[in-house]
């Protein structure tokens, strides 16, 4: 998950300790890169070829207001969850 936070929001963390996202409350997957590495792998060596598209996801689903705390752990100051209104 840490993947998501260094590439798609860091400059906002860094220049406003703030994440600002319009997913408002909806939950979001946020995929490690060792998830799709995993995924990448057991298709490549599976002994059938799957034939198939896969959706990496993640175990579990989480709003920005969630995850912004958790990034307070690594970064200080505290960042906050900057919530776009919906035109």
């Amino acid at each position: 998950m840490a993947e998501n936070f260094a590439t798609m929001t860091r400059p906002t963390i860094n220049g406003m300790n703030a994440i600002i996202t319009a997913a408002r409350d909806g939950r979001v997957p946020f995929v490690s890169v060792t998830d799709v590495a995993q995924a990448a792998y057991d298709a490549l060596v599976a002994e059938k070829s799957p034939n198939t598209g896969y959706s990496v996801i993640g175990p579990s689903l989480h709003t920005y207001d969630e995850v912004s705390p958790l990034t307070s752990l690594v970064l200080c100051p505290p960042t906050l969850c900057l919530l776009l209104p919906w035109s």
